[in-house]
């Protein structure tokens, strides 16, 4: 994803994070936007289920999306 970009979570790539992200709000179906990425490219302010949200770049792939759209 690009800054400004929306998607829906298909699914979470399975690991250690993955019950975190679930707790947190990053569940499949939920929308979510890329709101900007760091000078350096990490991490990520995404916004999901109603709020702002930094993530590691590491940990955002783990985040598949359905569709992507600006």
């Amino acid at each position: 994803m690009e800054s400004g970009d929306s998607g829906e979570i298909l699914e979470l790539v399975e690991g250690p994070m993955q019950v975190k992200l679930l707790e947190m709000g990053l569940i499949p179906g939920e929308k979510i936007h890329l709101k900007y990425k760091a000078p350096m490219g990490d991490p990520y302010c995404v916004f999901v289920a109603g709020y702002q949200l930094a993530l590691g770049k590491d940990i955002a792939e783990s985040i598949l999306l359905k569709e992507r759209s600006r």
